[in-house]
Formats: C-alpha cells, structure tokens, sequence
C-alpha cells in the first residue's frame, strides 16, 4: 500500500518537477529575499511566498491546490500579507499531509538550512 501511495504521489507532482524545482529557485528565493542565518525567523515567510509563486502553487494571492486531495483544505487560506500566507500554507500542508506525502510533495517547503 506505500508503494501505491508512493508512485500515486510521484505520478501527480511529476509534472511539477518540469518546471522550476531544482536548487536554483531555493537559492534565487533565499537570494531574492535576502535570507541568511541571521535573520531566518524574520523572513521565512517571504522564502516560502517566494518558492509558492515560482511553482504557481500561490498565483495572484489565490491558492491552487486541486491536485493534493489531503491539502485541500488549505485553499481556503488568505492573508493580506502575501509572506504570511504562504507561511500559513506551509504550516497548513505540514498538519495535513502525511510526512512521507509532505517530503516527496515539497523538497522545498521544509525551513532552509545554513551551515
């Protein structure tokens, strides 16, 4: 049953990974919002906005989740800071997918890291 559920999820992001989700987008957010370790907690939520609109998960304020049945929920999400929205969305797909199902949905979604 994993296994379906594995190649289920995999055969609907797929065709996510076509477009921008390579490291690039993680270091063009992390560039473009200015993120570094020392002021990680004050801008996150600007990475996540960033990484949302590059996948055109957030497209002009709206949520677009139609293809994650577990995060539908999380469409209903609006906030008039854009930064805090996409936190907000972040947060909501963490609750509401499994861990497994998050991972292999969101290599990006997850905090940055700084050595």
């Amino acid at each position: 049953m994993n296994g379906l559920l594995v190649v289920t999820v995999l055969l609907i992001i797929g065709p996510l990974y076509v477009f921008p989700l390579q490291d690039d987008v993680k270091e063009e957010c992390i560039q473009e919002v200015g993120l570094n370790k020392e002021n990680l907690r004050s801008k996150v939520n600007c990475y996540f906005r960033c990484i949302f609109e590059r996948q055109n998960v957030i497209v002009n304020g709206t949520i677009n989740l139609f293809y994650i049945k577990g995060a539908k929920t999380c469409e209903d999400i609006q906030n008039d800071d854009p930064c805090r929205q996409a936190f907000l969305l972040q947060r909501c797909l963490k609750a509401n997918l499994s861990d497994e199902e998050f991972s292999l949905l969101a290599p990006y979604y997850h905090y940055p890291r700084f050595d």
